[in-house]
């Protein structure tokens, strides 16, 4: 199918079903890279461009990368099989950079996403400093998050940590007993 013609939902269908083909090969040895934490959760800009030209993702000619690490909201115990979609925003337009799952330590494998090059940092006003990405988390059970606005920068390995909290649900718990005669 011609990806310009396939709508975003087709888009995760496809990627679902490519993934569950890797989901059991063993991941390759991760690349040793500088590492930042990102708790951003809203959109960088308010108002301000914070550094980051969001209508030229275009302009990301080189790479930064990504990992994702699930917890229960206490932090208590990852969270293994959570789906995480990583997408961009061109325009108006979602583009789906990642699709996944977590493994059994609630971690995603690194991501290589396309990132502007650092030396826009250099003299960044009006440039492309960092690429921004929205990471949408899901897993059966639970709230699904949405982290807007994560920055990825050239080079640099950002930690996304995203805590999941159930669902509400029944905890009145039923059985069916013959009464005592």
């Amino acid at each position: 199918m011609n990806n310009q013609t396939e709508s975003f939902e087709e888009m995760v269908e496809r990627y679902t079903k490519d993934i569950m083909k890797y989901k059991s090969k063993p991941v390759q040895e991760e690349k040793s890279v500088p590492t930042i934490s990102s708790a951003v959760s809203e959109p960088l800009s308010s108002g301000s461009d914070n550094g980051a030209d969001k209508s030229s993702p275009s302009a990301n000619t080189q790479t930064g990368y990504l990992k994702v690490m699930v917890t229960l909201a206490d932090k208590s115990m990852p969270i293994e099989g959570a789906s995480v979609l990583v997408t961009e925003n061109d325009d108006g337009k979602q583009i789906l950079r990642y699709f996944g799952f977590t493994n059994e330590s609630g971690e995603t494998p690194t991501i290589s996403l396309p990132a502007p090059p650092v030396e826009n940092s250099e003299a960044p006003k009006g440039k492309n400093v960092y690429a921004v990405y929205d990471i949408r988390t899901d897993a059966p059970g639970y709230r699904t998050v949405i982290n807007r606005g994560v920055p990825i920068f050239e080079g640099i390995t950002s930690i996304q940590n995203i805590q999941l909290n159930p669902l509400p649900g029944d905890t009145i718990e039923y059985t069916e007993n013959e009464p005592d005669l």
